[in-house]
């Protein structure tokens, strides 16, 4: 039981560690919005084109980690059970995938939410 709750403690630290680190990105790019607010971007047109950028770090993220995981996981499965196919149901794998998705999605999400709040000419004077 406690090393199910260590390695919920990990998974959990390592999320925000995740969810932060796309925050800030985001917002280190506020001149950028600026920049495009000031030259006539809506800003619905520049929060579809974070949802794409999003969706495009979503589709790569978890595409290559679930190649990169197959082959370990592979290793594993069959040292253990003798079939090379891991014991984890469909369902296990779409949750974890989910939930990394929604992770990332609001991680981009809510800071492209929030800088539209500051003004294009304040913000495209700011130091970075």
């Amino acid at each position: 039981m406690v090393n199910y709750l260590v390695v919920g403690v990990i998974i959990a630290c390592t999320a925000v560690t995740v969810v932060n680190t796309l925050a800030m990105a985001t917002a280190a790019r506020r001149r950028e919005f600026a920049l495009l607010r000031l030259t006539g971007t809506a800003r619905r047109q520049a929060a579809g084109m974070m949802r794409r950028e999003a969706l495009t770090v979503i589709v790569a993220g978890v595409g290559l980690d679930t190649l990169l995981a197959a082959f370990p996981l592979a290793l594993v499965s069959l040292a253990l059970s003798g079939v090379p196919w891991p014991a984890v149901p469909a369902t296990g794998y779409l949750a974890i995938a989910g939930t990394t998705a929604v992770l990332a999605a609001a991680g981009v999400m809510i800071p492209t939410r929030l800088l539209p709040r500051i003004p294009p000419v304040e913000a495209i004077g700011a130091r970075e």
